[in-house]
């Protein structure tokens, strides 16, 4: 029989950084876009989709300016790799729990717009899911752990995404 290690996690344990993983995803889009181009949208369409990419690029690195901000301010450190040392419940984290995430995303989809790539575009889902399932999850059971029923609360309070 093993013993039950009631220690607390060191971190939440997530081993790739998750710009690394949005990125891949987006090069992965861009190559099969290269390979088998889709085509679904008529060219008159992607001037449109140009615009509304610069749009979101621009909103999505103010938001992720924004968050990294409020971590910096409260010497908290942001890498999900690493021991945290709160909560972040403020700002921006008042009305979404992961404003990085959600930025990368917006960033992500400006980036397939101006490409543009339909493929990367849809690279965008697994991407997500993959932040969704490996990086947010052990992190939401790390904090959990850590700070217990304030962490609790906060998640009851805080919608994950938006």
């Amino acid at each position: 029989m093993r013993p039950v290690d009631n220690a607390k996690p060191a971190s939440a344990g997530v081993r790739f950084p998750p710009p690394v993983i949005m990125v891949l995803h987006l090069l992965a889009g861009v190559l099969l876009s290269r390979v088998v181009p889709l085509n679904v949208l008529p060219a008159a369409a992607h001037s449109h989709a140009r615009g509304i990419g610069g749009a979101l690029l621009l909103g999505g690195v103010v938001l992720l300016v924004m968050s990294m901000r409020q971590f910096t301010r409260a010497d908290i450190d942001m890498r999900p790799w690493m021991p945290t040392a709160g909560i972040m419940d403020k700002g921006l984290y008042s009305w979404t729990r992961n404003p990085m995430y959600l930025s990368f995303a917006i960033i992500y989809l400006g980036i397939a717009l101006l490409i543009p790539s339909e493929w990367a575009v849809l690279t965008l889902i697994p991407a997500l899911l993959v932040i969704r399932y490996y990086v947010i999850a052990k992190e939401e059971r790390y904090l959990e752990a850590t700070f217990g029923e304030p962490y609790v609360r906060y998640k009851a309070r805080v919608r994950r995404w938006l």
